[in-house]
């Protein structure tokens, strides 16, 4: 995705959710084994990166971080010049509308939507979101644009954590 979209210079750069205030319970794995995990998957791979923002900003109660903050904090390091995307699942942008400043965050960054079963085409994605009624016109042809075509993954941290589909 990476490639296609931005070319041999672009980098990607995985930031581990701290407190996820949509997910009941957090994260399963504790910070230093997510990390691991994360450095192990990407000891062989270039122009890659681990941003520790969110982890690092969990309040000590626990309590929620947002993505809202992590991206205008990448976005006050990187400047207003940057090509600056998120990659989101086509599930989680379905309920992007649920997500602390939503509006901010898309002026800050834009998505890429990479499909995931059921929705397996821009069209599919955009109706879905469209039917949350939280987004104009304009916003759905911006969410269109950002969805990444290619073949569909049926993969998720939900099916990750739970080890469903699982052979």
């Amino acid at each position: 995705v990476r490639d296609d979209l931005l070319g041999d210079d672009a980098w990607l750069v995985y930031v581990p959710a701290g407190g996820n205030p949509l997910k009941a319970g957090g994260p399963i794995a504790a910070v230093r084994d997510r990390l691991e995990m994360l450095e192990i998957a990407l000891r062989d791979e270039v122009r890659t990166a681990v941003w520790t923002d969110e982890i690092d900003r969990v309040p000590s109660d626990g309590g929620p971080t947002y993505w809202v903050d992590s991206i205008e904090r990448a976005r006050a390091v990187l400047g207003d010049g940057a090509d600056l995307r998120f990659l989101i699942g086509a599930d989680s942008a379905v309920q992007f509308h649920r997500w602390r400043a939503h509006e901010r965050i898309l002026e800050l960054a834009q998505p890429v939507v990479v499909l995931r079963p059921p929705l397996v085409t821009a069209g599919q994605v955009v109706a879905a979101i469209a039917e949350t009624g939280a987004w104009h016109d304009a916003m759905l042809e911006r969410w269109r644009g950002g969805v990444y075509e290619t073949r569909p993954m049926a993969v998720s941290s939900t099916l990750a954590r739970t080890g469903a589909g699982a052979a």
